[in-house]
């Protein structure tokens, strides 16, 4: 099969790799559409656009369109999806959607912007969420049909392969013994999101816990500007790495404040690699990635005191470790989602919403 891959970001979103590897290595003739690349290297079989940005991108892309001749066309995010459908007149195009946040409705560009992805959505002959509460506002919000929605997790990379039942580590194997010192890990933080969780190391440190905070730098390279509540809190901002976890100090516990996340790769790869992570309970999308009292804990809500009593019952419940739970998001999973979804939207036989197929 022939597959068009059309991604904003090569260097944001891990996603659009991995899949692209994973399908080229089972035989598929993948090639990939992107504004910006990112620098990031793919396989010697994997064709490749650089798409301009702004409005040409969208001639460009139908140029790619013609010169790659797919069976079917992945778009990666709504905005990718809206230049897809148009592009790609009679190919079927499956969208993939990781977060939907609405945005402000007084805004005209929000408004426009909906107006268009909803436009996308419906011309799309699948749309692909990464988690259940993103599959729920697409059939709630945005009036995709249910059987046209199906789940696709993001493929993770698990640090760690399964181990049986039998090594286990005993249920004494906590993350952090009651007197150790924390590190509270704050992934791809942004300014408001790492001042929540320094106050809550703050908050902690006033409880006697020794606590300190390590953010890790978005993966565009922008890192979070802080004030004076590193004072008070031992802090380190270390780059953006994929290696992040595997680097984690001792007693670490990853720290998600946000209240929108799609879905979280990074509790997913903490749970693998035996480290616990804190997400808040309201946060969209997290459900799908973290299992309460077995690969972290959700706390109330997002404030200082709700997030340092999350960290505390993390740091007592038996280490995390990767098992069948996990194995739902690897590359192979996840691409073997992937891969049935594009078959089925590809398929003579699937209705396009309208569509006509060639």
């Amino acid at each position: 099969m022939r597959i068009l891959l059309v991604t904003p970001s090569l260097g944001a979103d891990p996603a659009a790799r991995v899949w692209a590897a994973w399908l080229a290595d089972r035989g598929h003739g993948v090639f990939v559409a992107a504004v910006d690349a990112g620098g990031v290297e793919l396989p010697a079989p994997v064709g490749r656009l650089t798409l301009p940005a702004g409005r040409a991108a969208d001639r460009a892309l139908g140029a790619g369109v013609e010169a790659s001749r797919p069976d079917v066309v992945l778009a990666l995010g709504g905005e990718a999806g809206a230049r897809a459908v148009q592009a790609a007149a009679s190919i079927p195009v499956v969208i993939r959607e990781d977060r939907l946040t609405g945005g402000d409705s007084r805004s005209i560009r929000n408004r426009v912007r909906r107006s268009r992805t909803i436009k996308a959505y419906r011309g799309a002959a699948r749309v692909a969420a990464v988690s259940h509460a993103v599959a729920a506002e697409l059939v709630s919000a945005y009036g995709v049909a249910g059987s046209r929605v199906v789940v696709v997790p993001n493929p993770v990379a698990l640090a760690a392969p399964d181990r049986p039942a039998a090594e286990a580590p005993p249920p004494a194997d906590t993350a952090a013994a009651a007197g150790d010192p924390l590190a509270l890990l704050v992934p791809e933080a942004d300014r408001t999101h790492a001042e929540l969780v320094l106050d809550a190391a703050a908050a902690l440190r006033a409880q006697g816990v020794d606590t300190r905070v390590v953010t890790y730098e978005r993966r565009d390279g922008r890192a979070p500007a802080l004030g004076a509540r590193t004072s008070a809190v031992p802090f380190e901002a270390r780059p953006w790495s994929d290696a992040w976890l595997a680097e984690a100090p001792p007693g670490a516990v990853v720290v998600l404040p946000a209240s929108t996340a799609g879905f979280a790769d990074s509790l997913v790869s903490a749970a693998a690699s035996g480290i616990p992570s804190v997400a808040v309970s309201h946060a969209f999308g997290v459900a799908d990635a973290v299992v309460p009292g077995r690969s972290g804990q959700l706390a109330f809500t997002a404030t200082p005191h709700s997030l340092a009593q999350a960290v505390l019952a993390a740091r007592g419940m038996p280490r995390p470790r990767a098992d069948g739970w996990t194995a739902r998001f690897s590359p192979d999973e996840s691409g073997r989602l992937l891969l049935a979804t594009l078959h089925r939207a590809a398929s003579p036989h699937s209705p396009q919403n309208g569509r006509s197929r060639r």
